[in-house]
């Protein structure tokens, strides 16, 4: 073995060149150190694969997500114009399988009244009433309390519906089918509703009072027909004692909930 600086011949034992002072590397030290770089790459390339991999499926995740939004949102759609055609007919015929438009209903509901009402409140307290109130009128709380109150009010609904059904009278049925069929009938209500948000923007009480009023009917009208649409299957009772049983449910709830809707409009309003 020669010294590679000065080639001077040396054993295969020394380290250095006794000449020049060269450091030597034999054989071995050179092949385990091109293992260890080798190893280190090769370490690091399954790290970068790794981490593009979890990227890939992360994003894959997300996108899928997307799409799912996308074909529900327009699976509603369709579902919506054909419910505006025929809304009894298409009401009666929806099994569970249509109770995720049945939420979808009760919450765009819920969002179009409620942001309605913010409108309605504000030009009401923004007269008169502002010069003995406090702060305006906070959007978040009158918003959220009412979109979360009629939405839950909308399934109490529904689900005193199907229980006066299923175990009043002895109708075999599910609670989904429940929900679905008293949404599809929320459709009219939420054109109603649209309309109704669009004057209190504008601000014409006037136009409002009577559009609160047939929308309120619409809904006692969707509750009785999710009630007599399943009028063939009773037998243990008449449908009339049943229906009478249904909004003494309706009422009750209300009765039970009504202090906080109130106590969360005193707050609101600040008096």
């Amino acid at each position: 073995m020669e010294c590679t600086k000065c080639g001077k011949s040396l054993s295969s034992t020394d380290k250095f060149c006794i000449d020049c002072g060269e450091r030597v590397e034999n054989e071995q030290e050179t092949a385990a150190t091109a293992e260890n770089i080798e190893e280190i790459h090769s370490a690091q390339n399954e790290e970068q694969v790794q981490s593009n991999s979890e990227k890939k499926t992360s994003n894959s995740g997300g996108n899928e997500k997307v799409e799912q939004a996308k074909k529900a949102a327009s699976d509603y759609f369709t579902f919506f114009k054909s419910q505006i055609k025929q809304p009894i007919l298409v009401a009666e015929r929806n099994k569970d399988r249509y109770a995720l438009f049945g939420y979808i209903s009760f919450g765009v509901f819920a969002f179009l009244f409620s942001l309605a009402s913010f409108f309605e409140q504000r030009a009401l307290f923004d007269g008169f009433f502002s010069s003995f109130m406090g702060d305006e009128i906070n959007f978040f709380e009158v918003f959220l309390t009412n979109l979360i109150y009629i939405f839950i009010l909308l399934v109490a609904c529904a689900g005193i519906i199907f229980l006066v059904l299923k175990f009043v009278m002895k109708i075999e049925l599910k609670f989904q089918d429940s929900i679905s069929r008293f949404g599809s009938w929320m459709t009219v209500p939420i054109l109603i509703a649209a309309a109704y948000l669009i004057f209190s923007i504008i601000g014409i009480s006037e136009i409002n009072t009577l559009l609160t009023i047939l929308m309120l009917a619409l809904i006692q009208m969707a509750i009785i027909f999710t009630f007599f649409s399943y009028r063939s299957q009773m037998k243990k009772l008449d449908p009339i004692y049943g229906l009478v049983l249904v909004y003494f449910g309706v009422a009750l709830f209300l009765g039970l909930t009504g202090d906080f809707l109130v106590g969360s409009m005193i707050r609101m309003f600040r008096f």
